[in-house]
């Protein structure tokens, strides 16, 4: 079978079978880009993606659409163009919202607003993301690559990250506190929270960079609270030398715990109750000699 007939069947069986979807939406034959079919999806829609590079710029909007790539990261990208929030899932979505199979490459926030900082990815509800890679995101206040909120309401937000690649990412400043250099959580109201699961996911040479005495806490994710709870599960994940400005990279599984700043994970909170500071829970977490060199901890990163 010749490789360019795949896609299209692909595309036949999947319409064909339906996948019990409200409405299939194609693009790029329905509509050009996933950012229009989006804007046209409703509530448990499903929108499939052949594979091709498509501009940032997406919202869903609150609804419940999974939003699919066909032949996965490696041929389907997302590309911020050295835009901000590429990627936005912060309407209060529900477990509905799902991500599957896109990498998420060169978006950029320069502004350092934590309330619209991530780069490739702004959150703020429930979503699903699986299969994703975010590479090359630079961000300047909380997450280069991604920010974790609760929902606009103030409402309790649980994003779940499942089989996820976050690859030499950076959020950097000049002087003021900076958090997570591929996902940074921020809580800054005493209602709602966030209980956010990485699961199968690899950090690789992410950093959180400050160039001039402020305080930069996570390598690879970082959370600060200013009251609501704020709780980061990982299961069976990998930490390559990441690195924070404050501390030394991630060499050790001493440096993935709770609290601290940390090469791989840091937390801050100027709440001093011990019940709604932020919280951590590590589960099988890996992490591989800093001697390793920046191609074998790429290629381990894309791999998966």
């Amino acid at each position: 079978m010749s490789r360019s007939l795949v896609p299209g069947l692909i595309l036949a069986l999947l319409v064909g079978g339906g996948l019990g979807a409200q409405a299939t939406i194609l693009v790029p034959q329905h509509h050009p880009d996933p950012a229009s079919a989006l804007a046209a999806a409703s509530d448990g829609d499903l929108i499939l993606v052949a594979p091709g590079v498509y501009p940032g710029g997406l919202d869903f909007l609150g609804k419940a659409v999974e939003l699919r790539s066909l032949l996965g990261p490696s041929v389907t990208v997302i590309d911020g163009a050295g835009l901000p929030a590429a990627v936005r899932i912060d309407s209060s979505e529900t477990v509905g919202a799902i991500l599957d199979g896109f990498s998420i490459v060169n978006a950029v926030d320069t502004v350092g607003d934590s309330t619209t900082g991530g780069s490739g990815l702004v959150c703020a509800g429930s979503p699903r993301i699986r299969n994703c890679r975010f590479t090359g995101c630079r961000g300047s206040g909380h997450g280069g690559a991604v920010v974790i909120r609760p929902t606009p309401s103030g409402q309790h937000a649980s994003p779940r990250f499942e089989d996820c690649c976050f690859l030499s990412n950076s959020v950097a400043s000049d002087g003021t506190f900076i958090v997570g250099g591929a996902v940074g959580v921020f809580c800054d109201s005493i209602f709602g929270g966030v209980h956010v699961t990485f699961v199968r996911c690899d950090f690789t040479l992410n950093s959180c960079e400050d160039s001039n005495g402020g305080s930069s806490r996570g390598g690879a994710v970082g959370a600060t609270t200013s009251g609501a709870l704020v709780e980061i599960a990982f299961e069976d994940c990998l930490f390559v030398a990441n690195h924070a400005s404050d501390e030394s990279p991630d060499a050790t599984p001493v440096q993935l715990a709770f609290p601290g700043r940390g090469g791989a994970i840091g937390w801050s909170s100027t709440d001093p109750s011990p019940t709604r500071c932020a919280s951590g829970v590590v589960v099988s977490c890996r992490t591989a000699p800093v001697t390793a060199s920046i191609a074998t901890a790429a290629a381990a990163a894309r791999s998966r």
